[in-house]
């Protein structure tokens, strides 16, 4: 699970189980926001209901208006607690950590006894590299409120420190302990992220099963589509991947669904093919970046690094990434890009850090054994090699660029 993941967490303590929004309400709390100016209330429901229909459909179209909602609600009242967590959520949503940061902060002090401030805070701490701090505010929230997106968040952290089947078990037993009235959303995503590991693991068949329910109980959800797309590309469904990603760009006009059909295109052997769509994807993330985005600049450096070879701009966007947030894989992207640029003494020292930091991840050792092949390191370089292997038999198989 990457950051996506935990922007769902985050905007469903917000706005659980609600239903999605018709044209009606919307236009309702917009009139109303816009008879009296001193009204933060009704802007504060105009940007829930906006998260909503973002969560719903991953238009991006309705995180700009969210933004915008929430950015007014608490400048007519700057002690909306609910508004700072919806908008701590979109800020780190769109890589400003250090944002979300402070307006998770100025909720915990407005509100010391609610999770979601701790929550909220903890996941832009776990992008800024502060892990002891992420982890201090995941177990607050969940003493606070114990629940799925709690032990979701702990679940997450233990995989990322190196403890994959810990994180497995507790996930699969937040599963067992859901009450039947539990919130569908997060149910559904606890699944998705428990599918993630099988799948990064190559299990296949558990993951298809874990997708597969997660869907069912968000149908048309972007998070469980995409996830069911990523897995039949894996298996070899070249095709069925790729008519639903592209239904996926169709619908949200988002560059990494672009991207996704142009990798199963090179991956069916139609590179020309592939091009349009390849174009299409570098256009969307170079116009963020542009717009002071910074969502897409770890795309940009897996793009350069590895469909289409430029080892300068990779390293350009994969710098840029580490400056914003400090994981395991900004780390592995810079250390994969120096590399293929030629500074090899750097990349050591990246991959090195990288390593470093304990997470099991097949793509991360198989970069490392290539690195390591590449100076000579005959033996570290087979070693990374059979970890990849038995961390995940089928890590060359496709995979999607979140």
């Amino acid at each position: 699970m990457k950051l996506r993941a935990l922007f769902w967490l985050s905007a469903a303590l917000v706005c659980r189980a609600a239903a999605v929004p018709s044209d009606a309400e919307i236009r309702f709390w917009q009139q109303r926001s816009d008879r009296d100016p001193a009204d933060a209330f009704s802007p504060a429901r105009l940007g829930s209901a906006f998260l909503v229909l973002l969560r719903s459909t991953g238009v991006p179209e309705w995180e700009t208006k969210a933004d915008a909602a929430f950015r007014l609600a608490l400048a007519r009242d700057p002690e909306q607690q609910a508004g700072l967590v919806s908008l701590s959520a979109l800020c780190l949503r769109r890589h400003a950590f250090t944002e979300a940061e402070r307006l998770a902060s100025e909720a915990i002090r407005l509100s010391p006894g609610r999770a979601d401030g701790y929550a909220a805070r903890g996941d832009a701490r776990l992008e800024l590299g502060r892990i002891e701090q992420a982890r201090e505010d995941f177990s607050r929230a969940a003493d606070l409120t114990p629940g799925l997106a709690a032990r979701s968040r702990l679940a997450h952290l233990r995989w990322l420190t190196g403890h994959r089947d810990e994180a497995c078990s507790l996930l699969g037993a937040a599963l067992d302990d859901a009450s039947t009235g539990a919130d569908p959303e997060a149910v559904a995503q606890v699944k998705l992220q428990l599918g993630e590991l099988k799948f990064r693991s190559g299990d296949f068949k558990q993951a298809r099963t874990l997708y597969a329910a997660a869907a069912g109980l968000l149908p048309g959800h972007p998070a469980a589509t995409e996830r069911l797309a990523e897995l039949r590309g894996a298996e070899g469904d070249l095709i069925g991947a790729q008519e639903m990603f592209e239904g996926c760009a169709a619908s949200t006009g988002r560059p990494e669904y672009s991207q996704a059909v142009g990798d199963l295109l090179v991956a069916a052997g139609d590179r020309a093919g592939a091009g349009p769509w390849h174009d299409r994807a570098l256009q969307g993330y170079l116009a963020a970046a542009e717009g002071g985005d910074r969502r897409y600049d770890h795309h940009l450096a897996t793009f350069y690094s590895d469909t289409r070879r430029d080892p300068a701009a990779a390293v350009k966007w994969a710098r840029r990434d580490h400056e914003q947030r400090q994981t395991v894989f900004t780390e592995d992207a810079l250390a994969w890009a120096l590399h293929q640029d030629g500074k090899r003494e750097e990349a050591d020292q990246m991959l090195a850090r990288a390593l470093a930091r304990g997470t099991e991840d097949a793509g991360l050792f198989f970069h490392a054994a290539m690195i390591r092949l590449a100076a000579g390191d005959k033996e570290a370089g087979r070693a990374h090699l059979a970890r990849a292997a038995s961390l995940n038999p089928r890590y060359q198989t496709y995979h999607f660029h979140r």
